[in-house]
């Protein structure tokens, strides 16, 4: 239950609640009032003016993390299924086989595209100048480590990990751009030629 100054700080930053809705939650008032005044109501119960922040701030960032949560909640988690290219496909029921055994159906066409993907990828990784940091945190990354695992397992901090992996992705997108300019280059000289 909020004591009187505690609901004093709620009503004069009400408006916060639609600012932060706006900001954070995508204009969709209707859906984010309820969670966003709850977040007003803990961010009074649990400022601490001593710690010289201002209840606007500190308010904002408990009713952005409320959003979020709701965002984290609903967003589908991906999920990578990794097959081996020994693995046999095959339509209409027969021997139909995936790493974990349950039955799909996939069309040709249903191969190519991520086919392709990891093919780019692959170059990619191959063409990029990684540093040993990088390449050490991107390879741990790419084995499914967290980026907190990946810092505790390196010994450095998360935020150190976190930059060494999007330096490595930076690189990688890098090198995949100039390799397609390279195959858009290369495939307008064979239409000169021609």
């Amino acid at each position: 239950m909020l004591t009187g100054e505690q609901k004093k700080l709620v009503t004069d930053n009400e408006k916060l609640i639609y600012y932060g809705i706006n900001k954070f939650g995508h204009h969709d008032t209707e859906k984010f009032y309820g969670i966003a005044a709850i977040a007003l109501c803990r961010a009074a119960e649990t400022y601490e003016p001593s710690k010289k922040i201002a209840f606007s701030t500190y308010a904002l960032s408990c009713i952005r993390n409320e959003i979020y949560k709701v965002y984290k909640r609903e967003k589908p988690q991906q999920k990578y299924q990794f097959t081996s290219i020994d693995e046999t496909y095959e339509a209409n029921g027969k021997n139909e086989r995936t790493s974990d055994r349950r039955k799909v159906e996939l069309q040709s066409d249903d191969l190519i595209e991520p086919l392709e993907n990891s093919i780019v990828a692959h170059d990619a990784f191959k063409a990029a100048k990684f540093t040993e940091k990088e390449l050490t945190v991107l390879r741990l990354w790419l084995q499914g480590y967290t980026q907190k695992a990946i810092a505790e397992k390196v010994g450095i901090t998360r935020p150190a990990a976190s930059e060494r992996l999007f330096r490595a992705i930076a690189r990688m997108r890098l090198a995949a751009a100039e390799r397609g300019k390279q195959n858009a280059n290369g495939a307008s000289k064979e239409a000169r030629r021609r």
